[in-house]
């Protein structure tokens, strides 16, 4: 592959959406041009220009098979192949098997069996893919998300630490289930303090980042917010502030009850913060089976557990952070993540047609 390609990364929401799908795109941008090859990334409102004329050594990399199933068919009727990345709400919503027959459905498989490549996030989505189709053996790709490693690195419970803080970094939407990760701190530390191991109490905060995604769940939230001691509402920050609050809290809390593949865990994973997570593929596949901090999703109870334990058991903190720096010494590293990407990519360009120049 000597000759130039020109990579055209199509997503269903723009930068200042901050939405996972825009940072994906960005990111893959990023680490294209890092290598030498040309790439450029377009809001679908902008199809026709992400549609080069004939004769083009054009690619395109569509992300949210939902979202932009009518875009996948754009790109495959002007000749462009696509390598289409699946999202959470494709796998864990569209494509969900009790949804069958709907328009919803249809359009989104018609999506993924016309891309010529399909990528996934996470080892036991591509499995789910390729179980009920099997045809797309030899199209389907895992690519994990990744992060560089982030200093400082995330503080530690001591007994020095005068507020022990957890964070959940996420737009408010249903999937993301923030209500159960109130109602858990809540129950946890119902006056906003809690029993530190060694017996002496200190005040505990619930930090939320993300914007106002679902406006009904997000005043179910601000209300809760007003009732329940210790949660504050931050509302939407920049990936870069977002970053310094990850580097200033002592646990993530991941609450979704669905997920493609959640870039922020990997973040807390660069920058060794622990993860309290519910027991879904995504986070399995980010965190490893034995990470200590599953709880099953939805469940107040054990989340509310999982908190209190944090807190209350010097060993089990310890677990944790012990649990991240282990997973960021064997995890893929981001040059990996970029070397299969270009991977891809080139691999995606052998289906242009052989006199395209």
């Amino acid at each position: 592959m000597t000759r130039r390609i020109d990579v055209r990364i199509l997503t269903p929401f723009g930068a200042a959406s901050g939405m996972g799908n825009w940072r994906t795109a960005s990111r893959y941008a990023q680490m294209l041009r890092a290598t030498g090859i040309n790439a450029s990334v377009f809001e679908r409102s902008f199809i026709g220009d992400a549609c080069l004329e004939s004769g083009q050594r054009t690619v395109a990399i569509v992300l949210n098979a939902q979202r932009s199933a009518d875009d996948v068919h754009t790109f495959v009727r002007c000749g462009i192949p696509v390598m289409l990345v699946m999202t959470g709400t494709d796998i864990y919503g569209a494509l969900r098997k009790d949804r069958a027959n709907t328009p919803e459905y249809i359009s989104t498989e018609s999506a993924v069996k016309a891309a010529a490549l399909i990528v996934t996030l996470q080892h036991e989505a591509s499995e789910e893919i390729l179980s009920r189709w099997p045809e797309l053996e030899g199209r389907i790709f895992t690519l994990m998300q990744t992060s560089p490693v982030r200093k400082p690195f995330a503080p530690k419970v001591t007994l020095q630490s005068k507020t022990v803080r957890f964070l959940i970094a996420a737009h408010i939407r249903e999937e993301k289930d923030p209500r159960t990760a109130f109602f858990a701190f809540h129950r946890a530390f119902p006056e906003g303090w809690a029993q530190r191991w060694d017996g002496g109490r200190v005040p505990v905060r619930l930090i939320h980042v993300g914007s106002h995604r679902d406006r009904a769940l997000a005043q179910e939230m601000l209300q809760l917010s007003g009732q329940f001691p210790g949660i504050l509402l931050e509302g939407p920050l920049t990936h870069a502030q977002t970053m310094r609050r990850m580097t200033h809290v002592h646990c993530l809390i991941q609450p979704s009850i669905s997920e493609g593949g959640a870039l922020v865990v990997a973040e807390a994973i660069a920058c060794r913060l622990p993860v309290i997570a519910s027991n879904i593929a995504a986070h399995r596949a980010q965190l490893g089976m034995k990470n200590p901090g599953f709880f099953e999703p939805g469940d107040v109870d054990g989340l509310a557990a999982q908190l209190t334990r944090f807190i209350a058991d010097q060993n089990f903190s310890s677990q944790l952070c012990e649990h991240q720096t282990t997973l960021a010494g064997t995890l893929a590293s981001p040059a990996q993540e970029r070397d299969e990407l270009v991977r891809l990519v080139r691999r995606l360009a052998d289906f242009l047609p052989k006199d395209a120049s």
